[in-house]
């Protein structure tokens, strides 16, 4: 699953990560709650803020996904990462850009959401995530999303947009199930897809 990488510069300064961590919801213990929490639950799997620390396995992470599942992720074959973009992708401000991960008992990343702010429009964003190949099917997409959409929303984030390949039904299927209104706009193979996080 996944779309196009969402850009922009390092840098987190002086951020508290382990108060941050807190206020992001975590595996559920409630079986009777929501299914996003259920099924990370079910899996003994954790959501947590990105941080500098979680590169290495970031970067194991990248190194096992599928040929498809890259493709899928940055349109186009992406068998590895450079150490600029995992430096990129591991430094965030939590505001103007934001990662969550979801990681399982041993600290191994199962999962990766994220998005950046549009330049000339801060109030929009840019979402992308990648589920591990064995991980895929098995709800932690779309708990995953969850988690982003709520923390757009508490950031001020009002739309948030997504290109990614018409072939990828299983990231299209997640954004029209998440729960608010989405528009797909389909191009040559490439579907940008508009998802509205307050009404319009």
């Amino acid at each position: 699953m996944s779309g196009s990488p969402p850009t922009g510069d390092a840098g987190a300064q002086g951020l508290d990560i382990g108060t941050l961590r807190a206020q992001i919801p975590v595996q559920a213990t409630d079986q009777s709650g929501d299914p996003d929490d259920r099924a990370l639950d079910r899996h003994h799997l954790r959501v947590v803020a990105m941080e500098p620390a979680i590169g290495p396995a970031l970067d194991r992470f990248h190194e096992a996904l599928s040929v498809d599942t890259t493709r899928s992720r940055f349109l186009g074959v992406h068998p590895h990462l450079s150490p600029a973009e995992l430096m990129r992708f591991t430094h965030v401000d939590h505001d103007e850009r934001e990662a969550l991960v979801v990681v399982d008992p041993q600290g191994e990343v199962v999962a990766v959401g994220r998005f950046d702010r549009l330049p000339d429009q801060p109030s929009h964003a840019e979402v992308a995530f990648v589920v591990a190949d064995a991980w895929q099917h098995r709800g932690v997409g779309s708990a995953l999303f969850t988690r982003l959409t709520a923390r757009a929303c508490e950031l001020g984030v009002t739309r948030l947009v997504a290109d990614t390949l018409a072939s990828n039904r299983a990231m299209r299927t997640v954004f029209r199930h998440g729960g608010h209104p989405v528009r797909e706009d389909l191009g040559a193979g490439v579907v940008t897809v508009t998802i509205e996080l307050t009404p319009s």
